[in-house]
């Protein structure tokens, strides 16, 4: 496994389809000057219709660095005291 890179199953049956594959590279980043300000900005044009797969994996890695801090890696287990806290609210 090399480090920064999204790795995909290619064994038991586990086979990432073509439309995947087009839904996850749905977005084409375009860096636009300001002729008057000379400042640049980054716009994303859509490359496919759906992008349903970009998405969700930009959900699920915003939602692995908000709870990398929360998480015990030496374990995989959440803290006591937050189990606790989201328990108590649900009871309420």
């Amino acid at each position: 496994m090399i480090p920064g890179y999204i790795h995909f199953p290619a064994k038991d049956g586990h086979q990432v389809t073509d439309e995947y594959l087009e839904q996850l590279t749905g977005e084409k980043k375009i860096i636009v000057r300001d002729k008057r300000t000379r400042t640049k900005k980054a716009i994303y044009v859509k490359t496919y219709n759906r992008n349903e797969a970009l998405d969700l994996t930009v959900y699920c890695y915003a939602a692995l660095f908000c709870l990398q801090n929360v998480i015990d890696p030496t374990t995989s287990l959440i803290p006591d005291s937050l189990t606790r806290r989201s328990s108590a609210q649900s009871k309420a």
